[in-house]
């Protein structure tokens, strides 16, 4: 019997490791994707610096990056260069989101919803930011 709850053990044990790893190659790959992503909206925010969209664009790829707080300046970028507000807004309350800051995209979701409460996606959103409070 002790050598079947071993075998089963080891099984289990290395159908773990062999997930884990695929999910390790999987996050290597994806990871240089977003790498990529952010060398072209560089490039594209470097070629065209006064375009609102191409700091929209920026925003967005560092937020599929996991960097919150660059992310948060490419947006206020974006808002500088004459970004529509609601759009900035929205992007920004999924950063928000994203980062954990969950009182802080409601807030943003809010005050979108005051223009825009009409808004489907928005009311989702706030939502979600309800959820993760």
């Amino acid at each position: 019997m002790g050598g079947i709850r071993r075998a089963r053990r080891s099984a289990v044990v290395a159908l773990v490791a062999g997930a884990a790893l695929a999910a390790m190659r999987g996050a290597a790959i994806a990871h240089a994707g977003v790498e990529e992503l952010e060398r072209k909206t560089r490039a594209l925010v470097e070629r065209r610096p006064d375009d609102p969209q191409a700091h929209l664009q920026r925003a967005r790829v560092l937020r599929l990056a996991g960097r919150w707080d660059a992310a948060l300046a490419a947006l206020d970028d974006a808002a500088a260069r004459g970004a529509d507000r609601d759009e900035v807004a929205a992007t920004r309350a999924a950063i928000l989101l994203d980062a954990g800051r969950a009182l802080a995209a409601l807030r943003e979701l809010d005050r979108l919803l005051t223009r825009r409460p009409d808004a489907a996606a928005i009311l989702f959103e706030r939502g979600r930011a309800y959820l993760a409070l």
